[in-house]
């Protein structure tokens, strides 16, 4: 591990991406989602409202979004406060 990483206190490994063909996560929940535009996938965050993804900000999604996964949970503050 680097010096600049030496406060790093978790990874994540691997998330279960789920195809949105398939399932969709309870509205309002916080996901990552994967998004095709122009060939270029991206991780974006956001949230499902009905069968409409929606950024953190409200706005629509209006690239493909073709798989997600639930969130990460955030970290425990340094020191355990």
């Amino acid at each position: 591990m680097s010096p600049a990483n030496k406060d790093v206190v978790a990874t994540v490994d691997s998330l279960d991406w789920k195809y949105v063909q398939d399932e969709l996560p309870d509205d309002q929940t916080t996901c990552l989602i994967a998004t095709d535009f122009d060939g270029s996938d991206e991780v974006e965050i956001a949230y499902c409202a009905g069968d409409v993804w929606l950024y953190p900000s409200g706005e629509a999604v209006t690239i493909p979004v073709y798989a997600w996964a639930y969130a990460p949970s955030k970290p425990a503050k340094k020191g355990g406060r």
